[in-house]
């Protein structure tokens, strides 16, 4: 098969420089080739480009799932705040009524002792000095009163008057 150069020169078309047409071929070779990479290369960042949107898009809908799972875990945390509140109301409740039950029975039966010891006491009493009996019924008097029929005469908390001269 003749070459491009023997055609060109078969027709008379003088060639100044042989070597001119294998550098022009070299050359379009060469644009061929930077064009097909400057494609390619423009082909994977459009690949990249829509890759990264797909990302974005991805990464903005997993950032909007998060935030619902974040308000939802707030809300069920605000639940649950509101759920111990009132229990610990209701125990707290059941655990005054306890202290106060246990309060009042051991109030009953500490007055239940002190009334059975003084009641021991009293017995003891009587059976040392039987005339507290008479005590007892209201006839206590103090140790320098006179019996009822007995007149008894106040001193007279005045001081003397002095005589005018």
């Amino acid at each position: 098969m003749p070459s491009d150069q023997d055609r060109l020169i078969r027709y008379g078309i003088p060639l100044a420089d042989p070597q001119g047409l294998e550098r022009w071929r070299e050359n379009a070779e060469r644009r061929e080739r930077e064009l097909e990479q400057e494609r390619r290369r423009e082909q994977r960042e459009q690949r990249r480009a829509r890759e990264a949107d797909d990302l974005r898009g991805e990464i903005a809908s997993l950032r909007n799932e998060v935030a619902e799972l974040r308000a939802e875990a707030d809300h069920w945390r605000e639940v649950q705040r509101g759920v111990l509140v009132e229990i610990v109301a209701e125990i707290r409740a059941e655990i005054f009524e306890r202290v106060d039950q246990v309060n009042s029975d051991t109030r009953n039966q500490l007055f239940a002792l002190v009334e059975r010891r003084f009641g021991e006491l009293m017995g003891r009493v009587d059976a040392i000095m039987p005339d507290t009996r008479s005590r007892a019924k209201g006839e206590f008097k103090f140790a320098n009163e006179r019996d009822e029929d007995a007149i008894t005469e106040l001193p007279n908390p005045l001081p003397p008057r002095r005589a005018i001269n």
